[in-house]
């Protein structure tokens, strides 16, 4: 097997390389430096370890017990790692056996109840509070599964964020400093606190905040780290640093540690699911703007809580740091869909495209994770499969006319945490027929938190691969730069045919490729 860098590891296992860091600092993988080679890289060992790693942390538990259950040659720890779980999580099912019983209580004796509007009064009964007093607070929802499928759902249910909370974090002036690299976030938080520490600024601040947020160019094997401090608004900082000014504004925020690999993706489906707010461009609010940075993993700032002491304490364990996690938001809005030609889109880029902006747009279909491998394989496996079960013939039935099929291709929790992406071939509840009918046929549902998409023209002569990479590129020439919290991207076809258009070969068909942009 060939070694594996940590950038390609992260992207084909679905872990952050701050998770990887954070997995090498407890023992549980081992990196290598290759002769000549000045990145880390992993061998077949330790990505074998890291695949038992994950399966461990999708059956919920934590980091501290794989160390147990891993480095102990014995299996007397790893039974007794999997009884005291299983003993949780049995202590958490009665639990919620005891809720699911008061609350049928609650409705049988509502529907019982002669009036609409009867009183809840019943609820302070002592007998009602007598049984609710007893039960523990209840923040994870249990299903027992044996299968895989069943196990990623189980995942991905626990890891519903519930405690979201909106703040608004006022503008300030910081001092940044921004890493591309090998440890890329290691090496600017190093930079920034030495800063911190020889210029004074927790006496001059003490009210400072610490933020930052990763990155990594378009096409690039290299990812980065921008990490940011406030600082007074006269106050001059020294090269490598610059001074930027961060907009104040309405965010959502979610307190994590290191170890809540995922909580950035329960976090855009917390404002998606809102019904209240929509995501904007988090880095729009910095000033000077992030020209260069075309693609982002991970849409988001976070805030190091409790820097003030952390930065002072000689023994203090970064693994012991909490993060705010901030995604810029705004109040929903309703506006017109508006779709318009970009003139000089053909001089500019190469390729035909109109912007299109709408309002949150719902998909209905049929999906399929593909893993990773040769994606034209699984892809052309799926679109077989579409056309020979029915599938097709059942979303064309409920097609409006002249209403096009969508091929979406996208990231969700699921998907990530496969090594894989999800594809889903569907149409807009808006170009159903019979949306009620229609969902009798158990189609999958998606949301998406999008209001400006580049609608590009192509042709079939175009793999998918090579015009997502135009796309990419025409963005920034265009005036965008790609939304990365859709994860993803949307084939249209036109003819209601998700192979080749129906009337020869493809190479005069016109076919569309939907490019989320902020």
């Amino acid at each position: 097997m060939e070694l594996l860098t940590v950038s390609r590891i992260s992207k084909d296992y679905g872990v952050s390389t701050r998770m990887l860091r954070y997995y090498e600092q407890n023992g549980l993988i081992k990196s290598l430096r290759k002769e000549g080679y000045s990145y880390r890289v992993y061998d077949e060992a330790a990505v074998m370890r890291l695949q038992q790693v994950i399966i461990l942390r999708k059956l919920q538990i934590p980091v501290k017990q794989i160390c147990a259950i891993l480095n102990n040659p014995g299996a007397s720890a790893v039974i007794e790692v999997f009884k005291k779980n299983i003993r949780e999580i049995d202590i958490e099912i009665t639990a919620l056996s005891t809720i699911r019983k008061i609350l049928n209580r609650f409705v049988n004796e509502l529907e019982e109840a002669a009036s609409l509007n009867l009183s809840l009064d019943f609820l302070n009964g002592d007998s009602v509070k007598e049984l609710t007093g007893s039960l523990s607070l209840i923040q994870k929802n249990i299903k027992e599964s044996m299968a895989m499928n069943d196990l990623n759902q189980a995942a991905e249910v626990l890891s519903k964020l519930r405690n979201v909370r909106v703040i608004y974090l006022p503008a300030m002036t910081v001092a940044s400093y921004r890493y591309i690299g090998e440890n890329h976030e290691e090496n600017a938080l190093k930079t920034v606190d030495e800063f911190v520490r020889k210029s004074g600024l927790l006496q001059i601040k003490p009210d400072l905040r610490h933020f930052g947020f990763e990155h990594h160019l378009l096409f690039s094997e290299h990812r980065g780290y921008d990490a940011m401090v406030s600082i007074p608004d006269d106050m001059d900082v020294p090269a490598p640093l610059v001074k930027k000014k961060l907009r104040g504004g309405m965010y959502a925020a979610y307190t994590t540690d290191i170890g809540a690999v995922d909580s950035w993706l329960g976090m855009l489906a917390w404002i998606n699911d809102s019904g209240k707010y929509q995501f904007c461009d988090t880095y729009a609010r910095i000033e000077p703007a992030v020209e260069e940075i075309i693609y982002t993993g991970r849409f988001y700032f976070e805030e190091q809580l409790n820097y003030y002491n952390n930065i002072q304490a000689p023994d203090f364990n970064p693994d012991d740091m909490q993060w705010d996690m901030l995604m810029a938001i705004k109040p929903a809005e309703t506006t017109a869909e508006v779709s318009e030609d970009i003139t000089d889109s053909l001089e500019k880029c190469g390729l035909n495209a109109r912007l299109v902006n709408r309002n949150k747009t719902k998909i209905i279909g049929f999906s399929k994770i593909i893993p990773r491998g040769s994606k034209d394989d699984f892809v052309e496996e799926f679109t077989n499969e579409i056309k020979s079960d029915g599938r097709l013939d059942i979303l064309n039935q409920y097609r409006k006319p002249g209403a096009p099929l969508l091929g979406f291709g996208f990231h969700d929790l699921d998907s990530k945490r496969n090594g894989g992406w999800r594809l889903t071939y569907g149409m807009l509840e808006s170009d159903i027929t019979d949306a009620d009918a229609f969902m009798k046929h158990n189609p999958f549902v998606k949301n998406i938190d999008a209001s400006k998409w580049l609608r590009i023209e192509y042709t079939k002569e175009f793999d998918s691969d090579s015009i997502a990479k135009k796309a990419y590129e025409a963005a920034p020439k265009l005036g965008y730069i790609f939304n990365s919290t859709i994860m993803g991207n949307i084939d249209e076809y036109p003819d209601g045919n998700i192979g080749k258009p129906a009337g020869g070969d493809g190479r005069e068909s016109v076919l569309y490729h939907w490019f989320p942009v902020l």
